[in-house]
């Protein structure tokens, strides 16, 4: 099996609701494909990654995750599971500002013993292989001594976010609308940057936005709209 992600025959809704958000027969993304998913607001982009990532069950329909079938966890296992194998780069970046940027950097090593291990592996230290990570993102000397990663910019901001969903090379980064907040050439150089470092570590990207500017960046551009048959009652 060469896919990273497979969907089958997947349905979602909310509980109590009479109609599908996500009505998807068939999906799968190539492993170390670079996919680009576009659409508007509100056409179910961020419900269909949390699928992907065992956040959310589907109400039918099968999800497997570099083989493995994901659906048949318990949501205790889905959790494990995500944190061994993906990486998230989130629109807000969600970074906690009690922590410093390495120690923002190392969460995943704290919730994945696999991603500790892959950080170990080449025998540095967890410290080490955090700033040799944000090195190669351009963040180096005073910008790793800032007390807080709220006093970095936006762009820095973004790049330590990126560093901690590759810390541990997981197979999948998964990236929510990351390069909203930047101008278009900002857009461009991070997205070059980002795909240097998925090719190095062996990711699959699965990178969602609606700014359809960068689409020809992408081996691949799928249309949620298109994709997503959503609104079918369940039979």
């Amino acid at each position: 099996m060469n896919a990273s992600i497979s969907l089958d025959r997947v349905r979602f809704r909310w509980r109590g609701s009479a109609r599908d958000v996500i009505h998807i027969e068939k999906f799968a993304v190539d492993k170390h494909e670079k996919l680009f998913i576009k659409g508007p607001s509100g056409c179910g982009k961020s419900t269909l990654l949390n699928l992907i990532a065992g956040v959310f069950e589907p109400t039918a329909g099968d999800v497997h995750i570099l083989g493995k079938s994901i659906t048949r966890l318990s949501q205790a296992q889905r959790d494990v599971f995500r944190a061994d194998h993906i990486g998230f780069v989130f629109q807000q970046f969600n970074l906690l500002p009690y922590l410093s940027l390495i120690d923002n950097v190392l969460l995943p090593c704290h919730f994945s013993k696999r991603r500790k291990q892959q950080a170990l592996s080449g025998g540095q230290s967890l410290t080490t292989a955090a700033s040799e990570l944000l090195s190669q993102l351009g963040i180096v000397g005073d910008e790793l001594n800032k007390n807080s990663v709220m006093q970095l910019s936006v762009g820095q901001q973004q790049r330590v976010a990126v560093a901690r969903a590759l810390m541990g090379s997981p197979e999948i980064v998964i990236a929510d609308e990351p390069t909203s907040a930047l101008d278009e050439d900002a857009q461009a150089d991070f997205l070059r940057l980002l795909f240097e470092l998925c090719d190095k570590n062996g990711c699959t990207l699965l990178f969602v936005s609606h700014n359809r500017q960068l689409e020809s960046m992408f081996d691949r551009v799928v249309s949620l709209p298109e994709l997503n048959r959503a609104g079918q009652p369940l039979v």
